[in-house]
C-alpha cells in the first residue's frame, strides 16, 4: 500500500531533465553506502570463516531447564514457519510473477542481511549481553571488527545463535513498522488533521511498549539472551534475575522502529521510499533496480541503526560497568565462558573495573590473573635525596 504524501499538482506536473538528474540522488547515494557496508560485512565475515574463531560456544556444565527447552524450540519453530511463509509472500511471489519487489520484500532481505555483523556490536566495548550458547552456533566473528574491546577465545565468547538472529529481525521489524502504518492510516482517518510527525510520537510510544513485551516478556523469559552486563543505575526490570530487562532497550529500538515505520510510510505513488528516490529516472532492468533498492535501504536502514541505536548504547551502556546477576552467572550456558566461575575473569562491577582484550585481570577468587599474556604493570619508587 502506498500512501502518497505529495500534492495531486506535483504528481502530473512534467519531470524537468534537471529535476530527474536530483531525483536520482537519494537512491544512488544510499546504495553506495550499503556496498560500503555489505563489503564490510563480507570482509569480516570472510575472517571469521578462515580464523581460529569459527568455534561453537557450548553451553557448559549447567543443565537448561526442560521447559526452557521446550519453549525455545516451540518458538523457534514458529519463527522459521512465519519467516517462510512471509518470505515467499513479500520476496519470492512478487519476483516470480512481476520481477519486482515492494516495500516490504526490500525490507525484508535488508533486515535478513543485519544480523551479520551488526547484532553483536553492543558488546563492542564491554559484555552487556550474552546469548544462550545450548542454542546451534559457531561462535561469532566480533573480534575482527576493528577497536574490539570484549575479550574472547576460541569456544569462550558471546555466540550468535544464527537459528535465533537469522530470522527474528526479517519476521519482526518488518511485521512492525506494517502495524505502525495501519495505526497512523487508523488514527488519521480519525484525526484528519493531525501531522506526520504526530502520528509517529503515537507510533513511537505504541511500539516501545510492544518492543517491551516481545523482548522483556518473551525473548527474555524464554532464556534466548540476558542483558546481563547493562548499567545497574538506569532502570531495569527484573534485574537480578536472568531475564533482567533495560527498559531503555525499548526505547532505543523504538527510535529505530518508527524511523522503518516512516520509511514505508513515504512510499510515493512511484513505489518509492525515502531511500530509493529516483529509482524510476534510472535506466536498468528490473533485476538491477531490485539489487539496487535493497542496497539503498541497506544504507539508509543500517545508517539510522548505528545512529540512532548503537551510538547511544555504546556510550551510555556499553561504557559503564554493571554487576552480572548472580541468577545468570550460576548458569553456564548464559555466561558462555566470557567471565564468573570457571574463567580467569570476574564479572565487571563496581569493584572490578572492565576488561579489554590482553589486560590483567581480577579473578573470581580476587587474585590477580593475566590470562592473555600481557604484561604486568612495572612499579617504581622514587629516591629521595
Amino acid at each position: 500500500m502506498a500512501i502518497a504524501e505529495r500534492p495531486a499538482a506535483d504528481v502530473a506536473r512534467p519531470i524537468a531533465p534537471e529535476a530527474v538528474a536530483r531525483t536520482t540522488r537519494p537512491v544512488k547515494f544510499w546504495a553506495l553506502v550499503g556496498g560500503l557496508i555489505w563489503t564490510y560485512q563480507i570482509y569480516i565475515l570472510m575472517k571469521w570463516v578462515t580464523g581460529p574463531f569459527f568455534h561453537e560456544v557450548k553451553p557448559g556444565p549447567t543443565p537448561l531447564p526442560s521447559a526452557m527447552k521446550i519453549a525455545i524450540v516451540t518458538y523457534l519453530v514458529i519463527q522459521w514457519a512465519l519467516f517462510f511463509g512471509l518470505g515467499y509472500r513479500w520476496v519470492v511471489r512478487p519476483l516470480w510473477r512481476e520481477r519486482t519487489l515492494g516495500i516490504d520484500g526490500v525490507l525484508f532481505l535488508t533486515w535478513a542481511g543485519f544480523f551479520w555483523t551488526w547484532d553483536p556490536t553492543g558488546n563492542y566495548l564491554s559484555p552487556t549481553f550474552t546469548y544462550n550458547s545450548w542454542i546451534p552456533n559457531m561462535g561469532s566473528w566480533v573480534n575482527g571488527i576493528p577497536g574490539w574491546n570484549t575479550p574472547a577465545h576460541p569456544g569462550a565468547q558471546a555466540p550468535e545463535p544464527w537459528l535465533f538472529t537469522a530470522g527474528a529481525y526479517s519476521v519482526f521489524f518488518v511485521l512492525m513498522p506494517i502495524f505502525g502504518c495501519w495505526l497512523m492510516r487508523r488514527i488519521r482517518q480519525r484525526y484528519p488533521r493531525i501531522g506526520t510527525a504526530g502520528l509517529l510520537v503515537i507510533v513511537y510510544l505504541v511500539v516501545a511498549v510492544l518492543e517491551t513485551a516481545l523482548e522483556g516478556l518473551l525473548w527474555m523469559r524464554m532464556g534466548l539472551y540476558t542483558y546481563a552486563g547493562t548499567p545497574d543505575k538506569l532502570p531495569n526490570l527484573f534485574p537480578s534475575h536472568y531475564y533482567k530487562y533495560p527498559i531503555y532497550e525499548s526505547f532505543a529500538w523504538g527510535i529505530v522502529l518508527v524511523a522503518v515505520t516512516y520509511i514505508r510510510w513515504s512510499v510515493d505513488d512511484r513505489g518509492e521510499s525515502i531511500a530509493e528516490r529516483g529509482l524510476s529516472e534510472v535506466k536498468a532492468t528490473k533485476t538491477a533496480k531490485n539489487g539496487l533498492r535493497v542496497l539503498a535501504m541497506v544504507g539508509l536502514l543500517y545508517s539510522v541503526v548505528i545512529v540512532g541505536y548503537f551510538m547511544p548504547y555504546w556510550a551510555f551502556w556499553g561504557a559503564h560497568d554493571s554487576t552480572f546477576p548472580k541468577d545468570v552467572q550460576k548458569r553456564s550456558y548464559l555466561m558462555d565462558g566470557i567471565c564468573g566461575p570457571g574463567t580467569q575473569r570476574a564479572c565487571p562491577g563496581p569493584n572490578v573495573p572492565l576488561f579489554r582484550a590482553h589486560s590483567i585481570t581480577i579473578t573470581p577468587q580476587g587474585t590477580i590473573a593475566n590470562p592473555d599474556g600481557g604484561t604486568r604493570p612495572v612499579h617504581s619508587t622514587m629516591a629521595s635525596g
